[in-house]
Order: C-alpha cells, then sequence, then structure tokens
C-alpha cells in the first residue's frame, strides 16, 4: 500500500486492501483457536492437579466455545474456491397460486433478509413487485459479502 501508485487504480486497490483484511481475519482467527487450545490443556492439567471436579463445566464451556470457533476456521477453509467470495443473487417468484403463494413468497422474502442479516450480510433489493391483492409477486435481492454465494 505504500508502493507510489497503489491507489492510482482504486478499484484493485480496494480489492487488495479487502484481500490483505480478509487473510489477517483468518490469521487471527487461527492464533484465537491456537490459544483457546492452550488454555483448555493448561484448564485440565489445573483440574488434574488440584483434583477439582469445580473445573469441569468451565472447561466444557471452554471446549464448546473452541468446538464453534473450529467450525467457523472449517467452513472459511471449505469455502475458498474461485467464486466463493462473492456476493449471492436470490430471486423469489411467487409463480401461480394467486394471494397464497404471494403471501408465501412475502414471508420467504422476510425469512432469507433476516437469515442474511443475522449472518452479517448486507441485503440490497434489486427487483420488486408487489402482489396484486397482497404480499410480492417477485423479488431479486442481491446478498452482499464473503462467502455468501454458498451459506
Amino acid at each position: 500500500m505504500e508502493e507510489p501508485g497503489f491507489w492510482d487504480d482504486a478499484d484493485r486497490a480496494t480489492k487488495l486492501v479487502q484481500e490483505a483484511k480478509n487473510l489477517k481475519d483468518t490469521v487471527e482467527l487461527y492464533r484465537g483457536l491456537e490459544q483457546q487450545y492452550e488454555d483448555i490443556q493448561v484448564m485440565i492439567e489445573m483440574g488434574y492437579e488440584e483434583e477439582d471436579p469445580s473445573l469441569i463445566p468451565e472447561i466444557q464451556e471452554m471446549l464448546d466455545e473452541f468446538q464453534r470457533n473450529l467450525e467457523k476456521l472449517r467452513m472459511e477453509t471449505l469455502l475458498s474456491g474461485e467464486y466463493d467470495k462473492y456476493n449471492a443473487i436470490l430471486r423469489l417468484n411467487a409463480g401461480a397460486g394467486g394471494t397464497e403463494s404471494c403471501d408465501w413468497c412475502s414471508m420467504l422474502y422476510r425469512m432469507y433478509c433476516r437469515w442474511a442479516d443475522k449472518m452479517g450480510y448486507k441485503t440490497e433489493v434489486l427487483d420488486y413487485l408487489d402482489g396484486d391483492e397482497a404480499g410480492i409477486k417477485s423479488v431479486t435481492i442481491q446478498i452482499n459479502g464473503e462467502n455468501a454465494l454458498d451459506t
């Protein structure tokens, strides 16, 4: 980034900065897992040395947290293909079925938007068509974020 001319091509510079951030986040996650693993080992050794069964719930909690973080890293590793880093486009169509299918389309739209928000993705409505009486006839949304395509 300190090279002369790095910021001349803004698109390229932005992509490189984002890639560097993603790599840094992955390394930090790995180092955090390493530290958690060492902490768990120390707690287990302490429990054996002191013969203190009251440490078991705390160790179990630490193990559960470790497993959640390990699964997150495993998914990031699996989602490292050529197209995995791109955004996703989702299109919902009510189809034949009248008002009920429009209502169902509306429910699906809300469900996917809530899911995207919960996962930390941003949604952007690209196309929206109201139903004749209620609900949504069709909607196209873009889910923006790393690995949105595969989740």
